[in-house]
């Protein structure tokens, strides 16, 4: 077994590691082989489907292809990078990116649909900025949204506590220390 080291005298390097010293990989832990395949989860599967699906397709109409390919490779990006296997990344990257690549594939259809077209569609400066730009964006929405939601709810939860205390207080007011239930500060229990 070999672990590559990252810092700048080892670079490229493969250094013989005990198996043993790594601590996933300790005593009676399987040891994965160098070829062995993670497990497909079920987004993986349904890619596959839908590209087998549309590869005839895909053909068919060359020209959108091209664009299409070309214009969403943010989205292959992102489904690559996102490791989870619910794949919201992807999702909120490639429904925005394909917002951006829209108007090109508009332009595209309304004149003659060649190929030399569609990769002129693509080395134009403004619609590549609107295909980048949106997926950008979504790229900023999967970063921010999440932590605005958080920080969200820990704020209503903060405010639900509070209102709770309060209420809590009026009551131990209104009828006194027992209704607490709190054993132990109650006088004579001795």
């Amino acid at each position: 077994m070999a672990a590559s080291t990252g810092g700048r005298s080892g670079q490229g390097r493969n250094l013989p590691v005990p198996v043993d010293q790594i601590p996933a990989l300790g005593k009676g832990a399987a040891v994965p082989r160098a070829g062995a395949k993670r497990p497909a989860n079920k987004a993986d599967k349904a890619a596959l489907i839908v590209a087998v699906c549309l590869a005839p397709l895909a053909l068919f109409v060359l020209p959108t292809t091209v664009l299409f390919f070309g214009g969403m490779v943010p989205t292959i990006v992102s489904f690559v990078a996102d490791r989870t296997q619910e794949k919201y990344l992807p999702m909120i990257v490639g429904s925005l990116n394909f917002c951006g690549v829209m108007p090109a594939g508009f332009e595209l259809w309304g004149g003659a649909a060649t190929t030399d077209r569609a990769l002129k569609l693509l080395a134009d400066p403004f619609n590549m900025a609107m295909m980048l730009g949106a997926a950008g964006l979504g790229w900023v929405i999967y970063t921010i949204v999440p932590a605005m939601v958080s920080a969200t709810m820990v704020w209503r939860n903060e405010q639900d506590i509070a209102r709770w205390q309060a209420r809590q207080e009026a009551l131990v007011s209104e009828w006194g220390r027992e209704v607490t239930g709190d054993v132990e500060q109650l006088p004579g229990l001795d």
